[in-house]
């Protein structure tokens, strides 16, 4: 088995990644519109975690690649899942044959550079590592590392996630030259983000939940951007 990175964005839409147009994320691979298996975190992860790709995976590229990674019982390689996301913290008994599950020492919309410290640590060790993080920069209220965007407009969101990407993005650009070559990386989300679309009643609908009693399932909760590539020694 090969090392992994999954680098998945909490909440983030497809179409505000592609505005952002991260150079970082960009140099691992080709973007790719899909779609997540669920409209919230808790559906999601899970799928992720054992190998399910999002809907829509490109074609070409799903023969080659089978998600075939080793048993998470596997000695032989560090499991991490890095988060500060208090749900699925909360659950933490998907995660309970792995080595390494952090969080609650992570700033709950600004971790990101936390993180990606922890997860250089872990990078450091002679043994294969597969890391997932979660990151909530992007997801409301969003933080671009100086300040957070708070549900105010449409373009206050719009705005706010496209700016949290991008520092992400200069976040994972910093990273870049410590990860080993031959590590397979996996950018992604978790599910979109409602910012003022309207429901079939003409109401305007924000965030996620799937428990708002006003919340329609609408396109822009499972769009997503899904990018596959590999640190090689030319990265």
């Amino acid at each position: 088995m090969e090392n992994i990175l999954f680098l998945i964005l909490d909440s983030c839409r497809f179409d505000t990644f592609k505005e952002a147009n991260p150079g970082n994320f960009l140099r691992v691979g080709t973007l790719h519109k899909v779609y997540s298996p669920g409209c919230w975190t808790l559906a999601t992860i899970p799928t992720y975690v054992h190998g399910v790709p999002p809907l829509g995976y490109p074609e070409p590229v799903i023969r080659r690649y089978i998600w075939g990674w080793d048993s998470i019982r596997d000695e032989k390689v560090f499991w991490a899942f890095l988060t500060p996301n208090p749900l699925m913290l909360y659950y933490a008994n998907f995660f309970h044959n792995w080595d390494l599950v952090k969080g609650t020492e992570y700033p709950l919309h600004a971790g990101a550079k936390e993180i990606f410290r922890d997860v250089r640590k872990i990078m450091k060790r002679k043994r294969k590592f597969a890391i997932f993080t979660l990151l909530m920069e992007t997801h409301a209220p969003m933080f671009d590392g100086k300040r957070h965007y708070k549900k105010q407009s449409r373009e206050e969101q719009w705005n706010g996630q496209v700016a949290a990407i991008k520092y992400v993005d200069s976040l994972f650009g910093q990273l870049w030259k410590f990860i080993p070559d031959g590590t397979k990386i996996v950018i992604t989300s978790d599910h979109g983000e409602l910012m003022g679309e309207r429901n079939e009643d003409g109401n305007e609908m924000w965030g996620h939940d799937p428990r708002n009693a006003y919340l329609d399932f609408h396109v822009k909760l499972f769009e997503i951007p899904y990018i596959e590539g590999w640190k090689d020694d030319e990265g």
